[in-house]
């Protein structure tokens, strides 16, 4: 787990907000997108000051004239993608659902994930280096995110890109909510919240995970999960 959180640059800031730095594939850094977490990993969207960017700090700090930053935001793990040359491209909305398949469905050689920040973020300007590349990329919107996803594909037009849903279908629930991501809904399965029925299932899908990544016995640990 420290591996993956070491390797997707993420940081912190003085006043508690979690830093996702944003840095293009050449290694420069575009930006920071700065969120402030409760303890139980939730986003804290009550508390004053609970979101900000690192070149708007900045500027309202004086440290630089607006002319000098280009703050030019990329797909958020960009950087790795030349440490994997062969790998698939999968793409979700938030960098924390990133860093979270990263870490139980990860394994950089073959799967590398990135995210674009939100539902609207998704663009061509930002998959080009990974056209470029010709990459396989796979899209996993959000349950509520799937047609808007689905469009912008056909708008993007590249043959290589796939939007992801038979996860959704087949494991969504009702109290996952409509904004539910597939961390959220792999989540719910490992904690095997699920009926007894499904419950083989849900062994499937974590045996499948941690043969990708041994790192899973240590999520369950550290988040307090429920073993299976």
């Amino acid at each position: 787990m420290k591996k993956v959180l070491n390797d997707y640059m993420v940081g912190h800031s003085k006043d508690g907000l979690t830093v996702f730095w944003n840095v293009d594939e050449e290694g420069i850094i575009r930006t920071g997108k700065m969120m402030l977490y409760k303890p139980d990993g939730h986003r804290d969207k009550e508390s004053r000051g609970n979101f900000s960017w690192i070149h708007t700090r900045l500027f309202k700090a004086g440290k630089y004239d607006g002319e000098q930053w280009e703050a030019k935001k990329t797909l958020y793990g960009m950087h790795l993608l030349n440490l994997a040359p062969h790998a698939t491209i999968n793409i979700v909305e938030s960098e924390k659902t990133a860093l979270f398949m990263a870490i139980c469905y990860g394994g950089m050689v073959r799967n590398l994930w990135m995210a674009c920040g939100g539902k609207t973020n998704l663009t061509r300007e930002k998959l080009k280096p990974l056209i470029e590349q010709r990459r396989d990329i796979f899209l996993y919107p959000d349950h509520d995110g799937i047609e808007e996803w689905q469009e912008q594909a056909k708008l993007i037009n590249y043959p290589n890109l796939y939007v992801e849903t038979k996860f959704d279908k087949q494991w969504w629930r009702p109290e996952d909510g409509e904004k539910a991501d597939i961390a959220d809904i792999l989540y719910r399965l490992i904690q095997g919240n699920e009926r007894v029925e499904s419950t083989k299932v849900v062994g499937d899908v974590l045996e499948e995970m941690a043969k990708e990544n041994p790192a899973l016995k240590q999520l369950i640990e550290t988040f307090d999960l429920e073993k299976i």
